[in-house]
């Protein structure tokens, strides 16, 4: 019997202690996602602006309002939109 309730203690241990680590765990990926918004494995400190307007083309001033979004390419942060004519992007290098 006391091996039986030993068994039973240490079960209820494990299931608390299963649940603080899985706590812990959704914790840590949630922030994870909050500060490295842009994959780089860093805290965010570049952002992409959320408009490029782009004017002055060849054929005579034509404007166009880009959205930009960020990615990774390589180890360049790097934002790119799409414009009628083709794509635009933006690289950041320190």
């Amino acid at each position: 019997m006391d091996t039986l309730i030993e068994n039973l203690d240490i079960q209820s241990y494990t299931t608390k202690l299963h649940s603080n680590i899985t706590s812990k765990a959704e914790l840590a990926i949630d922030y994870d996602i909050f500060s490295n918004g842009n994959g780089s494995g860093f805290t965010d400190t570049i952002l992409c602006p959320d408009t490029v307007t782009m004017s002055g083309t060849l054929s005579g001033g034509t404007a166009e309002i880009i959205t930009t979004a960020p990615y990774l390419y390589n180890t360049t942060f790097v934002c790119s939109g799409s414009t009628m004519v083709g794509n635009l992007i933006l690289s950041y290098s320190s």
